[in-house]
């Protein structure tokens, strides 16, 4: 069933899509069709090379060139990126396939090595999941009194898709094994509500409803299954655990309550007593109920990353072989929760020469189109029109048949000035506007970032698909075998993308290019 699913997908490209190219400049047989030509002798057309070589000679010729936009006769000046394109052959090419991230839903967690759980709850500012990371679940909402009560009324309880950001969670656990930790959340669904202010999903959950489920639940489960020689480690209260907390110093500031490994056998005992407390005194407990876990690991595609074509190793087990806490086949199984991994395919250059990928819009919509995703997002590359990035989310009703949640689409050249938590870190607009200490600090440091060591490195492109587990060993089983890799279009397109929006026939996998490919353009631009 997923693979019928799955490939509704990947449309047939000649069906849906038809004869199209998206080549540019003159066709002889369009002009002889149409007389209708219009001259434009107030425009110059320039790549980016030149236009560092003409505004190179004084600080008036780059204020004319990059600010005004004119050349030094009066013409306005046009931007063409593509005239420094360079032809790339497959050969020139490295195409690597990784995992940058994985969500788990799940009502039974299990790995292959113990699950540290925080002894006291984690007061922020906001919750862990505090943005939309276009993850969905279907919460059941039971009958009303008014409904039970109607002679012939509603019966049946209905469910509602909800975002998974908006339940009101805290973090639970931690795995270790990479740099960045793997964080396990606990989500309350009967605690789904709005700000009585903001009238905004409130999913951040107040430390006083905190304290009363780790006192009164989480903590007495805890000591009822502890080993006597862990007693003294683990049988603490919250008053405790907050005492052993406290920061070295004269502040005494409280830090973030110690973490203590469980077994899995430990924790399902664990998570048994913690439902027993709950279902036996629902007056004082109810809120809590219906608990579900979520494990976050973001940022490990270093850890889980391997070539496109290199047939004998596997990016599944290149990702268990790196973090071995991971039980694959017990997370992909749906009987026991829901598995989105981010799968990525990054296209670099190999050659010694330096270059920078950059995404041509008018071909990605195209490409994000005969995908079946949203309108999205658009990001454009500083201030070129044609050239940036998308992402888009897939349809909910759409999501249910392919597996496929969310797209993103980037250049590679973002990584120079993306900080680690990918938050904004440049100078506001009012700084802008009065041109103050902080906006040109802000500045100078892009000009440091820039003009430093992002000049000897390559920037290629990026494209990124949230998947369920299983979608993704489908695709991973056919795309090495089936990619037609980088077939040049044309003497203008320096090669076509592997993307798993471009199926072809009879819902089997096939990366063959096509004009409405995701094309990428390899364009030498001095930083």
């Amino acid at each position: 069933m997923l693979e019928i699913s799955l490939a509704c997908l990947f449309f047939s490209s000649q069906v849906l899509l038809g004869r199209y190219s998206l080549q540019r400049g003159s066709d002889s047989s369009v002009e002889a069709q149409t007389d209708n030509q219009i001259q434009v002798t107030d425009v110059v057309i320039m790549s980016p090379a030149r236009m560092n070589e003409i505004s190179e000679a004084t600080p008036e010729d780059l204020i004319s060139t990059f600010l005004c936009g004119r050349y030094k006769d009066g013409r306005h000046i046009c931007l063409d990126p593509e005239l420094d394109h360079v032809p790339l052959t497959a050969d020139e090419l490295d195409v690597t396939v990784d995992v940058d991230s994985l969500i788990w839903v799940t009502r039974s967690l299990h790995f292959h090595t113990p699950l540290a759980i925080y002894l006291g709850p984690i007061i922020e500012d906001k919750a862990p999941m505090h943005k939309n990371n276009h993850v969905y679940v279907d919460i059941l909402v039971p009958q009303s009194q008014e409904d039970a009560n109607v002679m012939g009324g509603r019966t049946e309880w209905m469910t509602m898709s909800f975002p998974l950001c908006g339940v009101p969670h805290t973090a639970f656990g931690t795995l270790g094994g990479t740099s960045n930790a793997m964080y396990v959340y606990i989500c309350f669904p009967r605690m789904i509500h709005r700000d009585e202010m903001t009238h905004r999903r409130a999913n951040r959950i107040p430390k006083e409803v905190l304290d009363f489920f780790w006192e009164h639940i989480l903590l007495p489960s805890i000591r009822q299954h502890a080993h006597l020689g862990n007693e003294p480690y683990v049988c603490l209260t919250l008053d405790e655990v907050r005492f052993k907390a406290r920061k070295g110093g004269s502040g005494k500031k409280t830090g973030r309550p110690k973490a203590v490994p469980f077994t899995m056998d430990m924790l399902k005992k664990i998570q048994l007593t913690m439902e027993d407390i709950i279902r036996d005194d629902p007056d004082r407990y109810a809120n809590y109920g219906s608990f579900f876990f979520v494990l976050e690991c973001k940022g490990i595609k270093l850890w889980a990353k391997t070539s496109l074509l290199q047939e004998d190793t596997s990016l599944i087990k290149v990702l268990l072989n790196n973090i071995p806490a991971l039980d694959w086949s017990y997370m992909v199984d749906r009987n026991n929760g829901e598995l989105l991994v981010d799968l990525g395919i990054g296209i670099n250059p190999a050659g010694d020469q330096k270059l920078v990928g950059l995404w041509r819009l008018d071909a990605l919509e195209a490409s994000f189109g005969a995908g079946g995703f949203l309108r999205g997002n658009i990001h454009h590359t500083c201030t070129l029109g044609r050239y940036g990035g998308i992402q888009a989310e897939m349809s909910q009703e759409r999501a249910r048949q392919t597996h496929v949640a969310f797209r993103s689409a980037y250049n590679l050249s973002y990584e120079v000035v993306r900080p680690n938590d990918n938050l904004p870190t440049f100078a506001m607009d009012r700084d802008a506007y009065a041109l103050n200490s902080v906006f040109m600090h802000e500045c100078g440091q892009a000009i440091k970032m820039y003009s430093g060591g992002a000049k000897k490195r390559s920037y290629g492109v990026r494209d990124e698909y949230r998947m369920s587990g299983m979608a993704m060993e489908r695709v991973m089983s056919e795309l090495p075998s089936k990619v037609g890799l980088f077939h040049l279009i044309s003497h203008e397109i320096s090669f076509s993308t592997p993307c798993p929006s471009c199926f072809a026939g009879e819902g089997i996998p096939s990366l063959q290019s096509h004009p409405l490919d995701t094309f990428r353009s390899m364009v030498r631009i001095p930083l």
